[in-house]
């Protein structure tokens, strides 16, 4: 059987690659051809991604973390074209310290302007896996916005009006209320429920000075709610367009001009449950495609599942298992599967 693989990373555990790698090798000792292509939703494993399937340059520079400690960041270029996986940059650190009301995305702005000084014009933003939740404002200062208390001065370092940005992710939430950056994400980013108030209200004076600047509200528009708010100040004071992750991932691929090779699709993620159906990557795929699917995770809450799921924890191993040898288990998981 021919065996197309696109599973997405098992967070914190297992990449994209890792997990192609293992299923390929797996299936094809049982006599089956498999192909595996890394994706990614914009967040962690970005890069990995874009490495895969394009000659790309690599490119460092120091900047400051999430949490300002000195880095070496990592960035791609093809050209003109700039790759940037935020998570590289203001997601979790070495130290694994959450600090939500002093993460700053000032970081991401410092790989901007040095992506600039080598001739970047063309950004593309993989957005997901920050540990912030400051609207992208450290990031604007970074580029020489000054936020006065009620108005911001534009002194930008660098010309940015021949420079476009393409912000990618999955994550449509808008910027303020339940849905937004605060109240869905900042949970998982180390606030406690008695923080959410200050750090909506402190975005909310934050959103009035960007507004009142521009003279119009973005703070609904699909994916300002992304990477803490990131996607804010890219698509408000950037003028960046939005792309969907999974159609960014599947169109560089050209997965839909091969997919017709394969009579068997494979992926998945760490964790499937109900809000994977909300235009996750696993039911893109699964939508997307008329073809025999199944799907693998290391946790499966979907509920009055329609699908065939196969997932480690419970079946194969227990969590702490799972979490502590995870591609042991995973390639247990895989020679599971019955094909």
């Amino acid at each position: 059987m021919n065996i197309i693989v696109l599973i997405d990373k098992f967070k914190s555990t297992i990449s994209s690659i890792e997990l192609g790698k293992i299923t390929k090798s797996t299936l094809e000792k049982k006599g089956h051809n498999v192909d595996y292509f890394p994706i990614s939703d914009g967040g962690n494993g970005f890069l990995q991604t874009i490495m895969f399937n394009k000659n790309v340059k690599k490119k460092y520079t120091y900047v400051n973390d999430a949490l300002n400690n000195k880095i070496r960041a990592l960035y791609l270029m093809d050209n003109q074209n700039v790759y940037i996986e935020v998570a590289k940059i203001i997601g979790i650190n070495k130290q694994n310290k959450y600090d939500i009301f002093n993460a700053s995305t000032y970081g991401v702005g410092q790989v901007i302007l040095d992506a600039i000084k080598k001739g970047g014009t063309n950004f593309f933003i993989g957005l997901g896996g920050s540990i912030t939740n400051d609207g992208g404002k450290g990031m604007l200062e970074a580029l020489g916005y000054h936020f006065l208390k009620d108005k911001i001065i534009d002194n930008c370092k660098v010309d940015l009006s021949k420079i476009h940005f393409n912000i990618v992710s999955d994550v449509t939430n808008p910027l303020l209320g339940k849905n937004g950056a605060t109240y869905t994400f900042s949970k998982q980013k180390g606030a406690k429920n008695t923080d959410f108030k200050k750090l909506e209200k402190r975005m909310e004076s934050y959103h009035y000075l960007i507004k009142n600047y521009l003279k119009k509200d973005y703070s609904n528009y699909q994916g300002s709610g992304a990477a803490g708010g990131l996607g804010y100040a890219f698509i408000s004071v950037l003028n960046a367009s939005y792309i969907k992750g999974i159609d960014y991932t599947l169109s560089y691929l050209k997965i839909d001009e091969i997919i017709k090779n394969y009579d068997l699709i494979i992926t998945g993620e760490g964790k499937v449950d109900n809000q994977s159906l909300n235009g996750k990557i696993v039911f893109e795929i699964l939508n997307r495609y008329n073809k025999k699917t199944i799907i693998v995770c290391a946790i499966n809450k979907i509920k009055n599942q329609n699908y065939e799921v196969y997932s480690i924890v419970n079946n194969i191993a227990n969590l702490s298992q799972s979490l502590n040898k995870p591609k042991k288990y995973f390639k247990k998981l895989i020679n599971s599967i019955k094909i």
